[in-house]
């Protein structure tokens, strides 16, 4: 083997070490049976007849014929199918720094925001877990599409589950997002850091 092959093996290495550092190759999608091949560890049981999505910390199943999206390297998009009317259903999981903050401290900041944006907005909230976690759950929060979100922190970091279209006037996506939010909270399990 040549000089160059071993300096170019070694820096290959040290790439996919740095990679794996990141987190890159903490994202791995699998069919929602036992019988696949891809890695999901014990703690995200997928739901049946479901697909499960793990990575950045999380793990959750969601409905045959959505997709997953990763914007940026700590969101997560969940995508339903384009009904006719053109509202689709859409999960958004963010994991990041709690900065110190509860959960119950980054809901009430973010209705203290709807209730500057809208003045009179009467928040409904939920005590409510997530990946067995105590989290708080805001419903009916404005947005470009009215919205329920979930709040959790583990471990200073920052878990949130935002599903639209939550407004009933949208009929179709509206079940569609309610039968979503409901698989990911049943479904949901933050995967141990470090």
């Amino acid at each position: 083997m040549s000089k160059r092959t071993v300096i170019g093996i070694t820096l290959l290495m040290l790439l996919a070490l740095a990679l794996s550092a990141c987190g890159v190759f903490d994202l791995y999608v699998s069919q929602g049976d036992s019988s696949g091949s891809a890695e999901v560890p014990a703690v995200c049981e997928p739901e049946p007849g479901a697909l499960t999505f793990q990575g950045i910390g999380v793990c959750f199943s969601y409905p045959e014929g959505y997709t997953v999206e990763m914007p940026v390297d700590n969101e997560v998009m969940v995508r339903g199918p384009v009904p006719q009317a053109g509202t689709q259903p859409i999960a958004f999981v963010i994991v990041s720094d709690a900065e110190g903050r509860t959960a119950q401290d980054v809901a009430d900041a973010r209705i203290t925001e709807a209730q500057v944006a809208i003045p009179g907005f009467e928040a409904d909230t939920e005590a409510v877990e997530l990946g067995g976690y105590p989290a708080v759950a805001v419903y009916n929060l404005p947005g470009q599409d009215v919205n329920w979100t979930v709040f959790a922190v583990v471990s200073n970091t920052l878990v949130e589950v935002m599903v639209v279209p939550m407004d009933p006037t949208y009929t179709e996506p509206y079940g569609q997002a309610v039968a979503l939010y409901t698989l990911l909270l049943d479904s949901f399990d933050i995967v141990p850091q470090g």
